[in-house]
C-alpha cells in the first residue's frame, strides 16, 4: 500500500505511544456539580465496548464541587482523567466577545 496523504494528516496509519487510548471523550466542565454524576454514568456506558478510550474532564474554574467529583470518579475509574483549564493555570484565558465589543 502506498503512502495516503489524508490518512497522514488526520493521524490514520501512523503508530500511536504505548498505552496512549485509541479515543478520548472530553468533556468541558463548569459547575456542573449537579451533573456531573450522571454525565459520567451516561458517557461511561456509551464507551463500555471499547477497551482502549479514556474520559477526559477539562473543568474550567468550576466554583462549586465539580473538580472534587471529578476526582472522585477517577479514584474508582481508571479511564478517567481530570484536567484543569488555562483559568486554573495562570496562563491567559480567550477574550468574551462582549468584551470585544465594549459591552
Amino acid at each position: 500500500m502506498g503512502d495516503d496523504p489524508a490518512a497522514a494528516a488526520l493521524g490514520r496509519g501512523s503508530p500511536r505511544s504505548v498505552g496512549e487510548p485509541s479515543l478520548t471523550a472530553l468533556v468541558p466542565c463548569y459547575n456542573e456539580e449537579a451533573c456531573l454524576e450522571r454525565a459520567y454514568r451516561e458517557i461511561a456506558a456509551e464507551l463500555g465496548r471499547f477497551t482502549d478510550c479514556e474520559i477526559l474532564f477539562v473543568d474550567d474554574g468550576s466554583t462549586d464541587r465539580t473538580l472534587e467529583l471529578i476526582k472522585a470518579i477517577a479514584r474508582t475509574d481508571e479511564r478517567v482523567r481530570p484536567m484543569l483549564e488555562a483559568f486554573q493555570c495562570d496562563l491567559p484565558k480567550p477574550v468574551e466577545p462582549a468584551t470585544l465589543r465594549g459591552h
